[in-house]
């Protein structure tokens, strides 16, 4: 600008854009480094309305708390960012469920909604650190939430064959 270049207004929104994503995506990795949960899915491949299976590993030094019903929200990924679908619809949210440090869940099941065919999803966890045990996760006084994501895996229109 001093030598008489001109900045356009597309190079400055690209520049935004990279600055704010770098410290977006420094955000969360400092996040993931707070919260050392895992959520990984037992296959790369599923099929729309197939029940997906999930494990969550609790590598944190506290034990973490989650909801029976609720705890995994599905996301597809629209050009290059992640958008959630409608939350899986509970009758009761029941007790919460204590993963204590070192130790892994049972499968954690998730039914794919059909719409997600021919798509990239991911799935992600919520869960509560310091919380009560005899109620559900929104009574349970929780101290913090976190969030956590699978990685990505496809959703085909049929049944994976094996």
């Amino acid at each position: 600008m001093m030598n008489g270049s001109k900045l356009s207004l597309a190079s400055v929104s690209a520049l935004v854009v990279l600055v704010f994503g770098f410290l977006t995506h420094t955000a969360v990795e400092a996040r993931e480094e707070v919260f050392p949960v895992e959520i990984r899915a037992a296959e790369s491949l599923y099929a729309a309305g197939m029940t997906a299976s999930l494990v969550a590993t609790n590598k944190h030094s506290e034990a973490i708390f989650f909801a029976t019903c609720g705890a995994l929200q599905a996301e597809v990924l629209d050009d290059e960012a992640y958008r959630s679908l409608p939350p899986t619809t509970c009758e009761a949210e029941g007790p919460v469920t204590k993963l204590d440090p070192g130790a892994e869940s049972e499968r954690l099941l998730f039914k794919l909604p059909e719409g997600m065919a021919g798509q990239t999803a991911r799935v992600a966890f919520v869960f509560g650190l310091g919380c009560r045990t005899e109620r559900s996760l929104s009574r349970a006084g929780c101290r913090s939430f976190a969030t956590v994501y699978s990685s990505s895996f496809r959703v085909q229109r049929s049944p994976p064959k094996n």
